[in-house]
């Protein structure tokens, strides 16, 4: 899997330096189906780009095998967990 955390891909680095409503925010989820034992995956990462947000879709896309989630948005959102635990 990609490294994403502590990178300038991070969210919360990306959105100190860019600002939240500035970054193009990318959500995947999916399976991983392994010969051990299938496991899932979900990550964000954030970029100052459509087309780099985009390519991480793409890179994503090829290491699962499910994929349930896929998508970009203009704009940093905590997803609804981290809303409602506060993290």
């Amino acid at each position: 899997m990609p490294r994403v955390k502590g990178t300038q891909y991070d969210c919360s680095i990306a959105t100190a330096e860019h600002g939240a409503a500035n970054v193009w925010q990318a959500n995947v989820g999916g399976r991983v189906l392994s010969d051990n034992q299938p496991y899932n995956v979900s990550t964000e990462a954030c970029f100052t780009t459509q087309s780099e947000c985009e390519a991480f879709l793409y890179l994503m896309n090829g290491v699962l095998d499910q994929i349930i989630t896929s998508r970009c948005q203009m704009g940093y959102e905590k997803s609804f967990f981290d809303k409602l635990f506060g993290s």
